[in-house]
């Protein structure tokens, strides 16, 4: 499989991600002190079978994009995905990939 391919399979898992914490209700909304807070669980555990190992690769190339196999080869420093997309993209307040899914 090509390096392109692979890396469209492993944003996939990405996405995967987004819709799984979307799906099971993970962003909910709460006043407080005057304002809203957003919680956003990451889950421990992946879904079984290919959704599951998409997810894993595409977590690994958000969080190591400059070094990971896929993806060094697209990048022109040390810098990662999760460099502006906080906490592997589930940080609501940072670029966030919740809800993309959807889109």
């Amino acid at each position: 499989m090509k390096p392109i391919l692979l890396l469209r399979v492993a944003l996939q898992g990405v996405l995967g991600l987004a819709l799984m914490l979307a799906a099971a209700g993970a962003v909910s909304a709460a006043d407080s002190a005057g304002g809203k807070s957003l919680a956003v669980p990451i889950p421990t555990v992946l879904p079984p079978g290919e959704l599951g190992k998409m997810v894993a690769l595409g977590r690994d190339i958000v969080n190591n994009t400059s070094t990971h196999p896929l993806s060094r080869q697209y990048v022109g420093n040390s810098l990662s995905c999760s460099s502006c997309h906080l906490d592997g993209g589930t940080n609501p307040k940072a670029l966030s990939f919740l809800g993309v899914a959807s889109v």
